[in-house]
Formats: structure tokens, C-alpha cells, sequence
């Protein structure tokens, strides 16, 4: 916090002892609350406030429930926008690499993100995200050759912290967690899925007609009727090699969509009706077998960011004034530089 024991202001030196000696000497513990009170004034009332929260028997007995309490410390003093983005990790599995563009992208679907006006909406979520990274709440894994965090994952003693709170907080409903269910299953709002688990699957008869977010991973030949889902605003489908192009009829009815992720499965081919979610902003697409977009694609006013793995760009994409990025797509001589001026929005190609 202070750079070197010999800066820390003498007032602080015994209650910095008292936390670090109550921490049990147990790094994630030292960081969390480091990392906490590195954003806190130097005072002396407020730092011993904080060593009295912490449990008594910590240093004598550190235990899994005595560290929750440290985290907690750590999850209770975020403010409310750090505190929804980061409960909202809980939807990817125990120890999953997270990059980080298509974790800001679902932010902003969400409905997370909120700019001052100084920021625009990509800025602002990856400020957040940075903010998570300095408060010891997200690991960097990868860094970028400008310096830039690529990708994340979450310590597992704050992934079961997370975890806890969402379902406390009915913020997800995860089917697979375990091996069992977890959170809510009457007023479910953010779904996820972990396919390949036997022993548990999603009820037929649940009711998904509130569900905001739909959230899978693994294979199974069970596939969820997406047309089902009719308040949906993400869908993030990985991993699964039984998602064939029928299984995307009716998504055209899915008119609050804002975001879809088809990543690692086997279809071809997205349909026509891709053209009538007029509230699309991202469209990702890696490492599917899609050679071609719809051509009704470029009916997408609001499309920001458009990832596909070698995909031709479609004719009349110069229409598509909000786009901001687009990323892994073939640019060949039926596109003329022309259409590409008039992507005045467009800042990575």
C-alpha cells in the first residue's frame, strides 16, 4: 500500500501488524484487504474498524468461512456497478480463462454499463474491469503487446464467494454447479447450463419467459428451444457439438436480443431472420462452421461488434453505421475502400 514498511505513517504501523498477523499469513487474504484498503483514507479509526471485522480466530485457525468473511470485507466495500459485474462472473465455470472483449460486450448488453458522458460505453466497462483487477477481485492471465489485460479468471475461494452471492441475490440459476442446481427456479433471470453433467438437467417444464440471459456450455443432444426464451438479451452457447442450424429457428422473435455468442459448436449457417433483432449490438461467431453471413444482416442499424472466423464481409455493409469492430473477416476486392470509409464508427478492423 505504502510502497515500503518504512513509509507506512506511524500511526498505522500497529493496526497494519494486527490485520496482517489476523490474515494468518495467507496471500489471498493480505492482498484482498490490501487491496481494500489501498482506496481508503489513512486514518487510524478506520483502518482498526476494519481489523475488528475481521474474525478473532482467523490467525489461529484460517478456515475457508474465516477467509469468506476477509473476501466478503473486500465484495461488501464495491460499489454498486463493481459489485454487479463482478457477481456476474459467476455465470462462466470454476477456473475459466475469461477474455476479456466478449466480457465487456455482455456487460453492456446487460445493461451494466452506464457513461458520464466523458466515456463511452466500451470504455467505461473496461474501466470497470480494470477497477476489479486493482481490488484483487480478477487474476490477469494474459496481457496484450499494448500492455492491455487480454483475459481473466477468478480466484476459486472468490468464485464460491460469488457464487454464494448470486444465489442469495437470485442473480443466476445454474443448472450443473457440483453436479446439482443452485439459486432460484421460479423467477429465473440469468440461466446457465453446464452440459455433459448426467446427473442433472434443466426441468422441461421450467418457466423461462423472464429469463434475460441464457448461458451454455458442454454438448449434450438436449438443446433448449431458444424461441422459448422471449425476454432473452444474451445468448453465449459454447462448446457444443449437437447445435445444428435448426435449432436457431424462431430467433427472430427474440426482439430484445442484444447480444449472441456461438463459440466452438458445429452449425453452418444463421438464419435470415438474424435481420429482424433490430436491437442486435454483437454478433461472435468463433470457431463455428460458418462460411457466410445472411445477407439480411446488414439490416442491423445497432450491430457494434461482428466476430466471425474467415466470413466474407457482406455486400451492403456499409449500411451498418454503428459498427465499431470488426474482427477475423475477410476483406477481398468485392468490398470497394469506399464502403469502408463510410464505417465512420469503425475502430478495429
Amino acid at each position: 500500500i505504502f510502497g515500503s514498511e518504512d513509509q507506512c505513517p506511524p500511526q498505522l504501523k500497529l493496526v497494519s501488524n494486527d490485520i496482517l498477523r489476523k490474515c494468518g499469513g495467507l496471500p489471498l487474504a493480505i492482498i484482498s484487504i490490501a487491496s481494500l484498503l489501498a482506496n481508503k483514507p489513512c486514518t487510524t479509526e478506520l483502518w482498526e474498524g476494519y481489523r475488528n471485522s475481521i474474525g478473532s480466530q482467523f490467525e489461529k485457525d484460517p478456515s475457508v468461512n474465516d477467509m469468506q468473511r476477509i473476501l466478503s470485507l473486500s465484495y461488501n466495500d464495491l460499489p454498486h456497478y463493481l459489485k454487479t459485474c463482478l457477481l456476474y462472473l459467476s455465470i462462466y465455470p470454476e477456473d475459466f480463462v475469461i477474455k476479456r472483449v466478449p466480457l465487456l460486450m455482455r456487460w453492456i448488453a446487460e445493461g451494466f454499463i452506464t457513461t458520464n458522458g466523458m466515456q463511452n460505453l466500451e470504455e467505461t466497462a473496461e474501466y470497470y474491469f480494470n477497477e476489479l483487477i486493482n481490488r484483487s477481485m480478477i487474476i490477469p492471465v494474459s496481457i496484450q503487446y499494448d500492455g492491455r489485460v487480454d483475459a481473466c479468471r477468478v480466484h476459486d475461494v472468490i468464485f464460491d464467494l460469488i457464487i454464494s452471492k448470486s444465489a442469495e441475490e437470485n442473480f443466476i440459476t445454474v443448472f450443473g454447479y457440483q453436479n446439482h442446481a443452485l439459486g432460484s427456479q421460479d423467477k429465473i433471470r440469468r440461466l446457465v447450463d453446464y452440459r455433459g453433467q448426467e446427473e442433472i438437467m434443466v426441468p422441461s417444464n421450467m418457466t423461462v419467459l423472464n429469463v434475460r440471459s441464457l448461458t451454455t456450455y458442454g454438448s449434450n443432444e438436449h438443446v433448449l428451444p431458444l424461441s422459448d426464451f422471449q425476454a432473452l438479451r444474451t445468448i453465449s452457447i459454447e462448446c457444443n457439438d449437437h447445435l445444428e442450424n435448426h435449432h436457431l429457428n424462431g430467433i427472430g422473435r427474440l426482439f430484445h436480443l442484444k447480444y449472441i455468442r456461438l463459440n466452438s459448436v458445429s452449425i453452418s449457417k444463421l438464419p435470415e431472420q438474424i435481420g429482424e433483432l433490430q436491437q442486435l449490438e454483437t454478433i461472435d461467431l468463433a470457431q463455428t462452421m460458418i462460411k457466410e453471413l445472411p445477407k439480411s444482416i446488414v439490416k442491423l442499424k445497432r450491430l457494434m461488434f461482428l466476430l466471425a472466423d474467415d466470413v466474407h464481409l457482406p455486400a451492403g455493409i456499409g449500411n451498418m453505421k454503428a459498427l465499431q469492430k470488426l474482427y477475423h473477416m475477410k476483406v477481398d476486392n468485392s468490398i470497394s475502400p469506399n464502403t469502408l470509409h463510410e464505417l465512420q464508427s469503425l475502430t478495429e478492423l
